[in-house]
């Protein structure tokens, strides 16, 4: 071969490489097309698929229950809790409540909702208009009461048929025929009732959805009645004993009903048919007395006697300073010895201003608790060491003031060159401690401006609408991060059943005080003024409040701020009108010009005047 032929030989080989090559793309992007085109018409397919059976499941709806595709029936599982019923008999087969879907539902695409339903009754008979609340089950829902918000809500119709549409996930249903929680028994059964045959949330059971299900049927609790008496081991009734009932489950004491006995010593409590623990509670002479009695109730007992050692019974009617008798009025009992033990000495009058208590064996003072624009009155001290009648005789705060008149002639002055103090009451309630919380620290203008803002943020200071926001949604309000974690912490607690303000006024002054205490940002000043301001009681000194120690200061004519020391011995001689020399001391303040400078309580000096204080921590 010539070189001219070789040479073209191989440029003839050359060039067949590059039409080989096109050849396979064009190959490659003709299956590809093909692909797209069968994806097109498939998925056309599905979708007109889909819409047809939605416009038929749609038009099922309408004629009843709806009836979907992949659905899982709940059958009856083995119980934990005991049957509601009065006897194992007694329960219809049908109303057996379930615990748990006996076949997982087929899995649902992911986001894409799903049906839940059921029907409720009572005993045989299906519960119309109860509303129906659906929680996730979640660690904030498992206490006594659910916390919100709620995942779903609805209301059964006359067939007692529930039903409602919910992302996938794990969830609690709960029936309410009383909402608001006042009734104890509808018809011979529990207001509330969980799913899973529990009368709290934290007694309920999960109900994992995942796919439509059906058949999460829930049988009200049947409701019975728990009396009896408390008696002394001389068989003398003990009244005003403090009576409760409880269960324990899981390490969490769920609080059934509770109460107090009569003059008699009589009790009748509404409870939920299951096993639980009665517990009786009083005033001893010495110590505290209480005992137990455990119950598995399957229907009313009536009967129970419990023996107690009890205190000293005292009885009699309790007057204001005229004389007029108190009529249904919460009142206290509080020991001089602040080592006393007294559990039984809140009580309240009758319409005629009677009333009976059981108390320690010690000099006692008798205090009524302060409303709003009317204020607490404090009685003069009586002996108790048996069982005896009094008429005990309270005082009003302009008694108070003249009383601290005599006492103290520095207090004295001030009242004649300002005249009485004003009364300072706020209305008791979430609101008022969440403005106490915002003005720690700060200004009063400036916790009004921002109440003003976390106002029109929630539409409403509640503790549900509180606790439904998030910290950053409070912070966004102008908010710091530590009031609005305190905030919220103080809603939740309320909603979640965990503290409850409207049974402060029940308390004395110091379980009052210490149960502010436990809660999150809520610390010793904060407590004080609450008791002494939104309750209106007579023996509060709020440790710590600057314009108090300045007052002092000044009105004792002292050379230095005084230390805590001192302070606690020139107030404990106003004792059971602490309160009152508390308002006549900030009336000093406010009402006599002084330069804006700083005071420390804490380190004290005859420099130091005081000053930026007059506007913090006066609530």
């Amino acid at each position: 071969m010539t070189e001219g032929a070789e040479s073209w030989s191989h440029r003839t080989v050359r060039g067949v490489r590059p039409i080989q090559f096109v050849a396979r793309v064009v190959a490659v992007v003709v299956v590809v097309v093909a692909a797209v085109a069968v994806g097109v018409l498939v998925g056309a397919q599905l979708r007109a698929s889909r819409e047809q059976l939605m416009a038929g499941q749609a038009a099922a709806a309408s004629h009843g229950p709806p009836t979907p595709i992949a659905t899982s029936t709940v059958t009856p599982a083995p119980k934990i809790l005991p049957t509601p019923f009065a006897s194992a008999s007694s329960a219809p087969p049908s109303s057996m409540p379930v615990v748990s879907p006996a076949i997982t539902p087929a899995p649902a695409p992911s986001g894409v909702a799903s049906r839940l339903s059921g029907t409720v009754i009572a005993g045989a008979a299906p519960v119309r208009a109860a509303q129906i609340m659906v929680y996730p089950s979640n660690s904030l829902n498992h206490g006594p009461t659910p916390v919100p918000p709620e995942a779903a809500e609805t209301v059964t119709d006359d067939r007692g048929f529930y039903q409602v549409t919910l992302p996938p996930g794990i969830y609690r249903i709960g029936v309410f025929r009383d909402y608001t929680g006042q009734s104890n028994s509808i018809d011979g059964f529990y207001p509330i009732t969980w799913y899973g045959d529990a009368y709290a949330i934290g007694f309920g059971k999960d109900l994992t959805v995942v796919g439509n299900v059906t058949g999460a049927n829930i049988s009200m609790l049947r409701s019975v009645t728990v009396g009896g008496r408390v008696l002394g081991p001389d068989g003398v009734a003990v009244p005003n004993a403090q009576v409760s009932l409880s269960k324990v489950f899981g390490g969490i004491q769920y609080p059934l009903n509770s109460g107090v006995t009569d003059r008699t010593g009589a009790f009748t409590l509404t409870t939920v048919a299951m096993p639980m623990t009665l517990a009786v509670q009083a005033s001893g002479r010495t110590a505290a007395a209480w005992t137990t009695i455990d119950l598995d109730l399957r229907g009313d007992r009536t009967n129970l006697v419990a023996t107690i050692d009890r205190g000293n019974v005292v009885a009699g009617t309790l007057r204001d300073a005229s004389g007029r008798p108190l009529t249904d009025t919460d009142f206290g009992v509080t020991p001089s010895d602040s080592q006393v033990s007294c559990l039984s000495c809140n009580a309240r009058t009758d319409g005629s201003g009677h009333f009976a208590l059981t108390l320690p064996s010690a000099t006692v003072r008798f205090q009524t608790w302060g409303q709003p624009n009317q204020p607490g009155l404090v009685s003069m001290e009586y002996s108790v060491v048996r069982d005896i009648t009094l008429d005990p005789t309270t005082a009003t705060l302009a008694e108070g003031v003249a009383e601290l008149s005599r006492r103290d002639a520095h207090l004295a002055a001030v009242v004649a060159r300002h005249g009485p103090p004003p009364l300072w009451d706020r209305p008791p309630g979430f609101e008022t401690l969440v403005q106490i919380i915002l003005e720690q620290q700060i200004s009063l203008s400036a916790g009004r401006a921002a109440y003003g803002r976390l106002e029109r943020l929630a539409g409403a200071v509640t503790p549900e609408r509180v606790a439904s926001l998030a910290e950053s949604d409070l912070r966004s309000a102008g908010l710091t991060r530590q009031k609005s974690s305190y905030i919220r912490g103080l809603a939740v607690a309320i909603v979640a059943g965990e503290f409850n303000p409207a049974r402060l006024p029940e308390m004395d002054d110091e379980t009052a005080r210490t149960e502010l205490i436990k809660l999150k940002g809520i610390g010793a000043w904060t407590a004080d003024i609450y008791l002494l301001m939104a309750l209106g009681r007579a023996d509060i000194w709020p440790s710590g409040d600057l314009a108090l120690v300045a007052a002092i200061r000044e009105v004792k004519r002292m050379r230095s701020l005084p230390s805590s020391d001192r302070i606690g011995r020139v107030t404990n001689a106003w004792r059971p009108w602490r309160a009152v020399a508390a308002r006549v001391l900030w009336h000093h303040y406010l009402s006599t010009p002084r330069s804006r400078m700083k005071v420390s309580a804490t380190k004290p000096s005859s420099r130091r005047r005081a000053g930026a204080s007059r506007k913090k921590r006066f609530g």
